[in-house]
């Protein structure tokens, strides 16, 4: 009986977690790797900007905040305040992804290799994107 007791309130957990991810996640939008590419070469790295203004005001509503995402694109500009910048996107992207990539090691990315750390986490708002659990909700 506690058995079934138990799967019973576990299930019911997993069913609310569920329904809260998909509130805090149903505002990201699929963006195609390819086409961003595109774009990126195109517009002479305009786009990038964009891209950076965009998930992290996905992210920011994913978390449950609401920040001027873009203050900190222009901040990001900024020669050595682009430092903070990218320090509260890895923050922001590693809570999002319940600390599956630490803020330190998405912040080092962002220096040694960006394009890594856009691929990392266009992959993951894409799977939330698609209904897909990247990250159980943080109750």
């Amino acid at each position: 009986m506690q058995v079934s007791n138990y799967f019973c309130c576990s299930s019911y957990a997993l069913f609310v977690e569920s329904v809260l991810y998909t509130m805090l996640t149903s505002h990201i939008k699929n963006r195609d790797m390819i086409m961003q590419v595109v774009l990126f070469v195109i517009t002479l790295g305009i786009y990038a900007l964009y891209w950076y203004y965009s998930t992290l005001k996905d992210l920011h509503t994913a978390n449950g905040k609401d920040e001027g995402a873009g203050i900190w694109a222009l901040v990001m500009l900024v020669p050595i305040l682009g430092y903070f910048a990218y320090w509260h996107y890895a923050s922001e992207f590693s809570e999002f992804t319940v600390g599956r990539y630490p803020t330190l090691v998405m912040f080092l990315a962002w220096i040694v290799f960006a394009p890594i750390v856009w691929l990392l986490v266009q992959m993951e708002l894409n799977k939330a994107a698609a209904g897909g659990v990247s990250q159980p909700a943080a109750a």
